[in-house]
């Protein structure tokens, strides 16, 4: 009966931990979900500390679930007001008085205007699922890689927030070229490094021929971009040509140049 509670408790305390962090995790709430009483725990371990460190969950230990979702909510009400405003007119007063607080409480989450911007990109990725679409070698042909690719990119510019980010940085990359520095280090660049590594090795291993991995990942995804700026980012001026048709067009030219071997 001591091991099972001991494990129980244990077990209670990863979950909790783990959707809490440590700071804000309570040894009430582990020994609710434990089934246990608080006296129980404290047999068995000194305090809150003493289990967590119990557990090797050190990563946990910053972990603050609650400052992280205020941090997102500001940080989509920041996005809000510089879509409006644009970079340049957006002050911190006007992002907090949006917010509902002060600007002093602005500033415990971030140091400056330019810093809250640089985080945008991250709530809002403008890499988004490529992030976790698994771009590697495998038993798949390479049109089929590009086609996937391709339709994950395109998709994520359906997101109204990822546009206005968009919108905002080309609209002020002359005056403020450290937030086009932001976009092309989270954006297009980290992508188009993703998808070089998968184009070298396939290179490496003789499939393809591939002079400039780099290169040629970029101009594709150039080449898909440079529709999601007329067909969505300009006020959707290009309506001609379908997603379908797009990315076949772009996946066929780049398998024409890649110059695949028997």
């Amino acid at each position: 009966m001591e091991h099972d509670n001991l494990t129980e408790i244990k077990n209670a305390a990863i979950k909790i931990f783990s959707e809490k962090g440590y700071r804000e995790a309570k040894i009430t709430d582990i020994a609710e979900k434990a089934g246990v009483s608080v006296g129980t725990i404290y047999t068995y371990f000194k305090g809150k500390k003493e289990l967590f460190q119990s557990l090797n969950l050190s990563e946990l230990e910053n972990y603050r679930p609650t400052q992280e979702k205020k941090k997102s909510e500001i940080l989509k009400t920041a996005l809000s007001v510089f879509r409006v405003n644009g970079y340049s007119a957006t002050s911190m007063d006007q992002i907090a008085s949006k917010c509902g607080f002060t600007k002093a409480v602005l500033y415990q989450y971030f140091k400056s205007k330019e810093e809250l911007f640089s985080a945008i990109f991250q709530e809002t990725s403008l890499i988004g699922d490529l992030d976790n679409l698994a771009i590697e070698y495998t038993n798949e042909n390479l049109e089929e890689v590009l086609v996937k690719v391709g339709y994950t990119f395109m998709k994520m510019f359906e997101d109204e927030d990822r546009l206005n980010l968009t919108r905002i940085v080309i609209a002020e990359s002359l005056r403020f070229p450290q937030l086009g520095e932001s976009m092309y280090n989270c954006g297009i660049n980290e992508v188009a490094e993703k998808f070089s590594k998968y184009l070298r090795i396939l290179s490496e291993k003789g499939i393809i021929q591939c002079v400039n991995p780099k290169l040629t990942a970029r101009s594709y995804f150039g080449l898909l971009y440079s529709f999601i700026i007329t067909g969505k980012i300009m006020s959707s001026m290009d309506k001609e040509f379908s997603v379908d048709e797009i990315i076949e067009y772009a996946s066929q030219l780049f398998m024409s140049n890649l110059k695949l071997k028997n």
